[in-house]
């Protein structure tokens, strides 16, 4: 079987929205692309949870938080939790 892709993830930072709610500007560094993710959202099978100014947390499936911490890639096989 082929192996899992693997994802490497960087959180950028923060924006605040005019309603109160705080999305995290998240970067895959293997392909260059980046989005904002509010909480509750999925992202290469891992869940956005808590957002604060210097880290994000993840969720993996198997319920593991995993932090993400600004500027510091973290990689990931895609639909399971961190490493």
């Amino acid at each position: 079987p082929k192996p899992p892709d693997t994802v490497s993830l960087t959180y950028r930072g923060l924006f605040k929205r005019t309603d109160g709610q705080v999305m995290a500007f998240i970067e895959n560094s293997k392909t260059r692309t980046s989005a904002f993710f509010i909480k509750g959202e999925e992202l290469y099978g891992v869940k956005v949870g808590q957002v604060e100014m210097d880290r994000v947390e993840v969720i993996g499936k198997d319920g593991a938080v995993i932090q993400l911490r600004m500027g510091e890639p973290k990689s990931f096989e895609e639909n399971r939790h961190g490493n």
